[in-house]
């Protein structure tokens, strides 16, 4: 088993964080030592190997539970980014640079969609544009006609079948869901109702140029 290079400058946890953190990659840990065997094994005092494991924790990478000790949990780097999403979209630069970065996101899912999509999964994304459009002709909140839009897009995203890019553009998506609260005029509902529909059809008639087309002008960034 690998072992852990000891901290000489006890100041440093970012060291110590690293050097747990490359532990647990190297060894293919479930668990890690007791916070008295880290102390020795790094060299360091009880309080940076608590700091260092707080970070860690913070992160979602580990956490303490009673009778199992310090457990190595999944990564989750969606955790991080929900977090520092709310501080990215009061800046007006940075929104818009999301906006693209969702974009580009639900554009590559399309195309994969379009290319590997099962039938089931473009008929649910079809579904959701539908739901959409009678959640608008409802004269619904607008938070609910909201939450109609991210369904509508989750559905785009589940047919690609990865999770990893599902997690991410669901962060984006909520956030800008709850920035886009600002009132609407109904007939703004209804048109983006009319380009739900437009999106389901072209990737159901294998037009993926078209849809990510109108994908695009539908995030507004034509």
């Amino acid at each position: 088993m690998s072992s852990l290079n000891r901290i000489e400058q006890k100041t440093l946890v970012a060291e110590a964080t690293e050097q747990i953190q490359s532990y647990i990659l190297k060894n293919d840990l479930r668990t890690l030592p007791g916070e008295i065997q880290l102390i020795s094994l790094l060299g360091i005092s009880r309080s940076v190997v608590r700091e260092a494991l707080s970070r860690l924790q913070h992160v979602g990478l580990i956490e303490t539970r009673k009778k199992r000790g310090i457990v190595v949990k999944e990564a989750n780097p969606i955790k991080i980014f929900d977090e520092y999403m709310p501080f990215i979209m009061k800046d007006s630069k940075k929104r818009n640079d999301m906006a693209y970065f969702r974009y580009i996101l639900e554009s590559g899912a399309i195309e994969f969609v379009v290319e590997n999509g099962h039938k089931e999964d473009l008929k649910k994304i079809k579904e959701a544009a539908l739901r959409y459009k009678s959640t608008a002709e409802k004269n619904s909140s607008h938070r609910t006609l909201h939450l109609a839009d991210m369904k509508f897009h989750t559905s785009i995203l589940n047919a690609s079948g990865n999770t990893f890019l599902l997690q991410m553009n669901s962060v984006i998506a909520k956030h800008f869901a709850t920035h886009g609260l600002a009132p609407h005029e109904n007939s703004h509902f209804r048109e983006v109702a009319g380009t739900h529909l437009e999106i389901a059809d072209a990737i159901i008639a294998g037009e993926t140029r078209k849809a990510q087309q109108l994908m695009k002008k539908h995030l507004h960034l034509i």
